[in-house]
């Protein structure tokens, strides 16, 4: 059967055939009338027998409610693939129509990392496991009891307060948020010994993307979608913008620029273990990791009190089902759960 699974965000499509997965990005936000389109650009070996779906994006703001956003989003699926069934997964457990997935919304909205965390229960060994999942915008940790999902909340709403779902990612995440606002003193750069301080400024100047590229020192981002000024992902561009986050140009602060960096990961990788802590109530013998956030993901991993074993789909996979992991797994699920009128 040909499965196309989608996992479909405010800022980026997944999309998957069960063997492989890719992504796109798309903001969601800007053009929802263009999503038909987008979805349609996701499909790579003819008309699929079957769409699995799962979402994000009817938080984006371009909808008046979630409700409607998951009525739309259904909508514009139907739309791009008129000539094939499909099934929406829910926090439920399960796959149901369309209609009920638009009618019972509560259980569609933001579903995806359910599907992920049911799915990665497969590879999980006895006791208990954690699924960390770090894309562009946030990070998912979802506990794991003898490979089934122990639910911390199942609504956007009760995931933050548990701790289960932390709004930070390694690419969308605005750089100033990582600051908080406050002065950071980095390093002994003055000729008195003293720590220079720097301000991040509330303004959309640089991304986490920057951040962690300039932090490592690394030629190509983690992620690399749209750039917050347009330009492109050379380190020298991304060292520019987090200048930029300071008010001041990269050559006038040159020396500070990775150490800067370096302390904003450190904060953010802490946000992230705070999160852990609140979650994880007894010792956790493996962590199942997947998502482009990887180095976010391995600075936590080095952070925990216990020493868990690491499990990474990229590994039981490849990159780019770790990539499009949820859209992966709403494909395979779906192979194994759907059975199509007339199928034998």
């Amino acid at each position: 059967m040909n499965v196309l699974g989608l996992d479909i965000g405010g800022a980026n499509l997944k999309a998957s055939d069960g063997l492989t997965g890719w992504s796109t990005p798309f903001a969601l936000y800007r053009d929802p009338s263009g999503l038909p389109r987008a979805l349609r650009s996701l499909c790579r070996t003819g008309e699929p027998d079957l769409i699995a779906v799962t979402m994000t994006g009817e938080l984006a703001d371009c909808y008046a409610t979630r409700a409607v956003g998951v009525r739309e989003i259904l909508a514009a699926v139907e739309q791009a693939f008129s000539g094939s069934p499909c099934v929406v997964w829910q926090t439920a457990g399960e796959f149901v129509p369309p209609a009920t997935a638009a009618e019972v919304w509560r259980l569609t909205a933001s579903a995806n990392w359910h599907a992920l965390a049911t799915f990665a229960g497969r590879v999980a060994p006895e006791g208990d496991s954690l699924v960390v999942d770090c894309g562009s915008t946030t990070t998912d940790l979802v506990p794991l009891t003898r490979g089934f999902v122990d639910e911390r909340g199942l609504t956007d709403e009760e995931r933050l307060a548990s701790g289960s779902l932390v709004y930070t990612g390694c690419g969308r995440t605005p750089a100033f948020a990582l600051g908080n606002g406050r002065q950071l003193a980095v390093g002994a750069t003055r000729s008195d010994d003293r720590e220079a301080e720097f301000t991040l400024v509330p303004e959309f100047f640089a991304t986490a993307a920057d951040v962690w590229q300039v932090a490592t020192g690394a030629t190509e981002p983690a992620w690399n979608g749209p750039t917050a000024d347009g330009r492109g992902h050379s380190l020298a561009e991304a060292r520019q913008r987090l200048a930029r986050q300071m008010c001041s140009d990269a050559g006038d602060v040159a020396t500070v620029l990775q150490p800067l960096a370096q302390k904003l990961c450190e904060r953010q990788v802490s946000e992230v273990l705070q999160a852990y802590e609140r979650v994880v109530s007894s010792d956790v013998t493996t962590v199942i990791a997947s998502g482009s956030g990887r180095p976010l993901i391995d600075a936590l991993l080095t952070r925990l009190p216990q020493h868990p074993s690491v499990v990474w789909l990229a590994d039981v996979f490849d990159a780019a089902v770790a990539a499009a992991a949820p859209a992966f797994a709403v494909a395979r699920l779906a192979e194994e759960r759907v059975v199509i009128a007339g199928d034998s």
